[in-house]
């Protein structure tokens, strides 16, 4: 399959709805989506993925948002709005709200290379791990940038929920602030990985059980570097 394109006239003006009928994108080839909402999807049969998924058929697919906005959207798998299985995804100036899954309602991330930059993820509900979003990266690389993660909720890790013995995780100039977990993990759930946290803010998050922004599980590496409010809520 052939590299994909879809541009749209703005977010407001360019709105892909599904109606609940199917998921809105279905990608296994490298792809662009610019400037419009999506919207309505429903991931079929228990599938990952309910606005948009780009699966593992085919290895190395780079998929590319700019000035986007995903809400609204559901599954009863993981990714309400995103899912990313084994590839690469670059969000930038986007908007991911609304949406609902068991893990990562947000974003659920398996494995590769993601880099988010001024975004902001918010409001989205999962009944297990990982509101914002989920990242199930054995070996992964995530660049984060001048993002907002806030007022998401989970069972664990209500911003991110992360699992990978070989990932590595940064945060730069990025905010985590109101999410809620039930359990454990307000802000930032770390099952195993490194984490670097430099010039973040990690505030007014809630975990029911440990009270605290972040909960770390491994033996692995955090490491937090001229950031606000993270250590007396740790």
């Amino acid at each position: 399959t052939g590299n994909i394109r879809v541009t749209g006239a703005g977010r407001d003006a360019t709105i892909i709805d599904a109606n609940g009928i199917d998921r809105v994108f279905d990608v296994s080839a490298p792809a662009i989506i610019e400037y419009l909402s999506i919207t309505g999807g429903i991931a079929p049969n228990g599938e990952d993925g309910g606005g948009l998924r780009l699966d593992n058929s085919t290895p190395f697919n780079q998929l590319d948002l700019f000035d986007v906005a995903v809400y609204g959207n559901s599954t009863t798998a993981d990714g309400g709005g995103i899912s990313i299985d084994e590839n690469s995804a670059s969000i930038i100036f986007s908007e991911i709200y609304g949406n609902t899954a068991t893990n990562g309602a947000g974003i659920n991330f398996i494995d590769g290379y993601m880099s988010l930059s001024e975004t902001y993820i918010h409001d989205n509900d999962a009944t297990a791990n990982g509101g914002g979003i989920f990242l199930n990266a054995p070996t992964s690389l995530l660049d984060w940038k001048q993002t907002t993660i806030a007022d998401n909720s989970a069972n664990n890790g209500g911003g991110v929920y992360s699992t990978g013995i070989g990932s590595f995780y940064l945060f730069m100039n990025t905010t985590l602030s109101g999410n809620l977990a039930d359990n454990n993990g307000g802000g930032l759930y770390i099952d195993q990985g490194s984490f670097v946290n430099f010039s973040s803010t990690i505030t007014d998050n809630i975990a029911d059980a440990d009270f605290c922004s972040i909960h770390h599980d491994s033996s692995h590496n955090i490491y937090i570097v001229n950031s606000e409010n993270v250590l007396k809520y740790f």
